[in-house]
């Protein structure tokens, strides 16, 4: 008897302690924080809560999704945005499902963005858009080339001759979701930015 308690306290204990938040990840575009996760397959949660700190011990909900969420047979990719994160400091964020399980704690140092002279939207981008307008203010220059790269640094999609004068659009129905960084030289200026595409 007491050696089926035990194996039934083994068993319990890793259930409870097995993680289904899995790739939890924080990132800056502009100012704003994107905090992506997946929930790995098995029972359902009902919903998921974004807790914040600027301090990393004090954590308060400021998000809170009270849909069912998981199922048993996929992952399911699940993401949101932060508008106001504390500016040039460290923010700090877990994940909560209801009931009970918590993730690690990300953090991530949001910098003070200073204006651009590139505008692209919208941005994020989601399921509704395949295409990016760009568009290069003050330049002294007719066109433009570059190229788009994802969040790992690899140069996934160059971006041929295009022309400053109006807004430029790229077909962007290839890329999957994440965060990439895109890189344009008018032959006098180098500019730089980040987008998000969030299907």
């Amino acid at each position: 008897m007491k050696k089926n308690v035990f194996y039934l306290f083994i068993f319990w204990s890793i259930c409870i302690s097995a993680q289904r938040i899995s790739n939890f990840i924080t990132f800056q575009v502009n100012q704003v924080v994107s905090l992506n996760f997946t929930l790995l397959k098995g029972s359902s949660c009902n919903g998921f809560s974004v807790l914040y700190s600027s301090d990393s011990i004090n954590f308060n909900i400021i998000y809170e999704d009270p849909t069912i969420c998981g199922n048993s047979i996929d992952d399911e990719p699940k993401s949101w945005i932060h508008s106001n994160p504390l500016i040039n400091q460290i923010n700090y964020y877990k994940i909560q499902l209801n009931p009970g399980e918590t993730s690690p704690v990300n953090r991530i140092f949001v910098n003070q963005i200073n204006k651009t002279n590139m505008i692209i939207f919208p941005n994020p981008i989601s399921n509704t858009n395949d295409l990016i307008n760009i568009k290069i203010i003050d330049t002294k220059s007719l066109q433009f080339i570059g190229f788009i790269y994802d969040q790992f640094g690899k140069c996934i999609q160059s971006i041929g001759p295009q022309s400053t004068l109006n807004n430029t659009i790229l077909k962007i129905n290839e890329l999957s979701n994440g965060l990439y960084l895109i890189k344009l030289n008018d032959g006098y200026n180098l500019y730089s930015t980040k987008f998000i595409i969030q299907k």
